[in-house]
């Protein structure tokens, strides 16, 4: 083969298309990963001006009571949304 020329047919001795998906699922696997990241950086950004309040007995059951409630009130939304439970 001629210098400069482009094979689609191998890619140092592999053929192309699977260097190709080789380097995709490597790159595709990195994602999980990035996400995870990304979660758990907003939520300890979030949560950590709480902190404090965690500190006073009376706040911190406010703040657990308020959090109880914010997550059955969701559980109830999706519930009622999705038609589970119902009869």
């Amino acid at each position: 083969m001629e210098r400069g020329t482009l094979s689609l047919n191998s890619c140092h001795g592999a053929p192309l298309s699977l260097k190709l998906m080789q380097n995709f699922w490597n790159t595709v696997s990195k994602y999980p990963i990035f996400v995870t990241g990304v979660i758990l950086g907003v939520l300890l950004n979030a949560l950590k001006p709480l902190a404090p309040l965690f500190k006073n007995p009376v706040t911190a059951i406010a703040l657990v009571s308020l959090f109880v409630a914010g997550f059955a009130f969701i559980g109830f939304t999706l519930r009622a949304m999705l038609g589970v439970g119902m009869a």
